[in-house]
């Protein structure tokens, strides 16, 4: 993308878009639940994160100029009313993007947990409001001590299945760490 070119506030929220797919379908879950980027993948797609990065900031810089010279030519309001209209736009395109990579895996449909980047869409099913309202409260609750009964654990992490959310927790019983998995619905009422 060159400077010479300039391009309108929708074009640059496509190709902003059009990278954040590209990404989402490079990372994976590991094992223990990290997501990263795979190279494997990423050389697959034809993709470079320090290509898509530097383009990335090109079209920043491009969304800033274009902003400056509508304001300079046609005043402020209407290069607000542009900006704005790429946004509502841009929220359209990340709804569609987040309703394609925010799926429910359980833990029957697959061998490991390396299976987001598997999931076709429409092959999972998909939350339900509660539930995902569920799954926000968990993964609030990671990094944080709770009380279970008379016990003070901390949230390590969160696993959802077909029927249920588990917390991983640890305790610190004489000055050893203990984890395991406790029922979400013990914890927090739904």
């Amino acid at each position: 993308m060159s400077r010479a070119e300039s391009p309108d506030f929708i074009s640059l929220t496509k190709d902003t878009m059009e990278t954040c797919e590209a990404y989402y379908a490079c990372l994976t879950t590991n094992e223990y639940g990290k997501i990263y980027l795979d190279p494997k993948k990423c050389k697959a797609k034809n993709f470079d994160p320090i290509k898509a990065t530097k383009e990335q900031k090109e079209r920043i810089l491009l969304f800033a100029e274009r902003y400056k010279k509508i304001t300079k030519e046609r005043g402020h309001h209407t290069a607000q009313k542009e900006a704005f209209a790429a946004c509502d736009y841009s929220n359209a395109l990340l709804k569609q993007l987040y309703d394609k990579i925010d799926r429910v895996i359980f833990e029957d449909e697959a061998e490991s947990l390396n299976v987001m980047h598997k999931a076709v869409p429409g092959s999972v099913e998909k939350r339900s409001k509660p539930t995902h309202s569920s799954v926000n409260k968990a993964f609030e609750l990671i990094g944080h001590k709770i009380k279970l009964y008379d016990v003070d654990v901390e949230v390590i992490s969160f696993k959802t299945t077909k029927d249920d959310i588990f917390l991983e927790v640890e305790e610190n019983v004489e000055g050893e760490l203990i984890r395991y998995e406790i029922n979400y619905e013990d914890v927090v009422s739904l």
